[in-house]
């Protein structure tokens, strides 16, 4: 299970499927959970059953040390407190090079005590959240509160279209000047994308464009849209699967 889950999480932060990532990594967090209720190693405090249980204890906390570790690039601070509960180094000390082999974790370790990483959430708790001034039809209101309607998003013109050139904009460390073209016409686009990606890498690339926004000027340098990114602890432009036209509208 460990060495598939690593298999298949590579791949996919290869290709930037990061949601089936995480999908990937809860279906090996849910695994350790059935191992736990299967085993029923509350049961095994007992003299002779006691090696058993350190062996189960042993494998889940192991199982759990992987886990802060490929969760590191998703949610760093809910790893650095897994890894403090572990009594493990916090951060750099536990890459990914220390999990391609089980049996990273000393067994000379003791466990430190601490709040609830995700505490549970039991039916009380929720009644208490839930605002006893509200109807149902309000609150599903609330909830719905973001939601743009259909025609909101058309007026959106997403389109296809290619980076001719890219160079940095001076005093400004996050920002690249890109030259795209869209076929009918070409556009300077300003992304703060620097950090992320150089000039050279994005010459070429088909990204995709929101081209009916108003024309801004950041850092003194124009620019006439905006490129679609994913952005989290890293910034990934969003791209096509296969090349179309340049212009091509995206729905």
């Amino acid at each position: 299970m460990h060495r598939e889950t690593l298999r298949k999480l590579d791949a996919l932060m290869e290709t930037f499927a990061f949601d089936t990532a995480l999908e990937t990594l809860w279906e090996f967090v849910r695994r350790i959970n059935r191992y736990i209720q299967q085993t029923e190693v509350w049961t095994l405090n007992t003299p002779e059953k006691r090696p058993r249980m350190g062996t189960i204890l042993y494998n889940a906390l192991e199982a759990l040390r992987i886990i802060s570790v490929l969760i590191s690039p998703f949610m760093p601070e809910t790893a650095d407190k897994i890894q403090q509960q572990l009594n493990l180094p916090v951060g750099r000390a536990n890459g990914f090079d220390t999990i391609a082999v089980w049996g990273g974790l000393p067994t000379t370790l003791a466990i430190a005590r601490g709040e609830p990483i995700f505490p549970r959430i039991d039916k009380q708790t929720r009644k208490k959240k839930a605002s006893p001034t509200q109807t149902p039809k309000q609150q599903a209101a609330k909830a719905s509160s973001n939601l743009v309607s259909f025609s909101e998003f058309q007026k959106l013109e997403l389109r296809a279209a290619k980076v001719l050139a890219a160079e940095p904009i001076e005093g400004a460390d996050r920002l690249l000047k890109l030259r795209v073209d869209l076929g009918a016409e070409k556009r300077q686009v300003v992304a703060g994308i620097a950090e992320h990606y150089t000039p050279e890498t994005l010459i070429g690339k088909q990204v995709i464009v929101v081209t009916n926004l108003e024309p801004a000027t950041i850092r003194g340098v124009a620019s006439q849209g905006m490129l679609l990114a994913a952005s989290g602890d890293a910034v990934v432009l969003a791209t096509l699967e296969m090349e179309v036209p340049l212009g091509t509208q995206i729905r």
